[in-house]
């Protein structure tokens, strides 16, 4: 990924978004908002995927597979 500016991944930004939150024990939570070519890290962090794009189906199906192992 190569790091961008804010208004770069606003002007460019175009596709389906996917969305997660990292949970860790010993950090705040991290949002992450992302599409095939582009990364928002809502720490402020914008970034251009250059070896892309993204699998968003399979991290659609790691979503799902994951999802039912919470909700059961």
């Amino acid at each position: 990924m190569k790091k961008q500016k804010e208004n770069f991944f606003d002007t460019n930004y175009n596709g389906k978004k996917f969305g997660f939150t990292f949970h860790h024990d010993e950090s705040n939570p991290t949002m992450v908002t992302m599409e095939e070519n582009y990364v928002h890290i809502y720490n402020g962090d914008y970034y251009k995927v250059v070896n892309g794009p993204i699998d968003t189906d399979w991290l659609n199906a790691f979503n799902e597979k994951y999802k039912k192992m919470y909700s059961e």
